[in-house]
């Protein structure tokens, strides 16, 4: 199970980044693997909501790493930003920059594993979300203070 998030604040000066978070729980040979990732992505789009979806991206992009570094044959990913599952299901078209990638490389690691995606939603105290949430919050504290 892969719980991803993302995260910016708007900030004076504008700070064009955004941070991504994941919080993993999965179980390999009988043992229970939990890791947990965080840092941030520069946001070269510099519309608001674009950046809050580059964090998301980015996080399920790491998290899918992740499994796949581990030989996972499937992945669960739990997200709040309800576009991600309805990109990857095909109901609404990727235009944007940020989601075509997110379809590029959903295409390298379909290859690899199965994986669903499900939506959850935010802030509602659903513990590996909040989880999710407090990395992708750490990733944002840790991007430059310049823009």
């Amino acid at each position: 199970m892969l719980f991803t998030d993302g995260s910016y604040m708007d900030m004076t000066p504008p700070k064009f980044y955004a941070g991504w978070g994941y919080y993993s729980l999965g179980k390999k040979d009988g043992k229970i693997i939990e890791k947990t990732d965080h840092s941030y992505v520069k946001s070269y789009d510099h519309i608001k909501n674009l950046r809050q979806v580059n964090g998301e991206v980015s996080a399920a992009n790491k998290a899918l790493a992740l499994a796949s570094s581990l030989d996972f044959s499937k992945a669960d990913i739990y997200c709040d930003l309800f576009e991600l599952p309805i990109w990857d299901c095909g109901i609404y078209k990727p235009n944007s920059s940020v989601a075509k990638r997110l379809m590029k490389f959903m295409e390298k690691y379909r290859f690899k594993m199965n994986i669903i995606f499900h939506w959850c939603r935010s802030h509602k105290g659903i513990e590996y979300n909040e989880r999710a949430d407090a990395e992708a919050k750490l990733g944002f504290k840790k991007a430059p203070k310049e823009a």
